[in-house]
């Protein structure tokens, strides 16, 4: 509404108005408004920028509107706006919702094709992907292939492997995961070993 107020009382609608708006949005979990907002800057040709399609992708992702947040990154893969980190974990955030691991461990491999920086909490979404879908080899290929790139192993993607092998019944490679965990100086939680139990 004041978004709204504003248009009426002249004041300039620009990309930074309407960045504030999307992020109100996404705050406020309205990932449909925040969708309207999106598709009024292209009706009112006010450019969209990274920090635009980040509010958009994050505020589907976090209504677990996976399909809507798939779409908007295909959308802004096609633009000359510049992808990131952030760009990238959220929407492989949003395809873990939706059950779409394939499409996530897609995005990681589009991340090392773009040089794009994959850190930790980006691994570690990516790996929850898997995890939540029981695709426990694909979870520990992850965990390896992000060890080779220098991605510092933490506990949140441990647990989402570890937590991918208990769904596949892949007793023997968790308490393996486990005690690389140990080896390697990861801390354990109460979730680390109510995955192995």
């Amino acid at each position: 509404q004041l978004f709204h107020e504003m248009a009426d009382s002249r004041v300039e609608q620009n990309t930074f108005a309407y960045n504030a708006a999307l992020s109100a949005c996404e705050n406020g979990e309205q990932w449909i408004r925040a969708l309207q907002f999106f598709r009024e800057m292209a009706d009112r040709r006010v450019e969209r920028d990274t920090i635009t399609y980040n509010a958009a992708i994050s505020a589907c992702e976090k209504a677990s509107a996976w399909a809507k947040a798939w779409g908007l990154f295909i959308d802004m893969a096609a633009s000359i706006v510049e992808m990131n980190t952030i760009i990238y974990r959220t929407s492989i955030a949003a395809c873990g919702k939706g059950g779409e691991w394939a499409k996530a461990v897609g995005l990681v491999i589009d991340m090392a094709a773009s040089h794009v920086v994959l850190d930790a909490m980006t691994c570690s979404a990516a790996v929850s992907a898997c995890g939540k879908c029981g695709e426990w080899a694909q979870a520990l290929r992850l965990l390896i292939e992000m060890t080779t790139n220098n991605v510092e192993m933490n506990t949140s993607m441990c647990n989402a492997a570890l937590s991918a092998c208990g769904k596949g019944g892949e007793w023997a490679q968790a308490w393996l995961l486990l005690g690389h965990m140990v080896v390697s100086h990861v801390e354990t939680d109460t979730i680390t070993y109510s995955a192995v139990v």
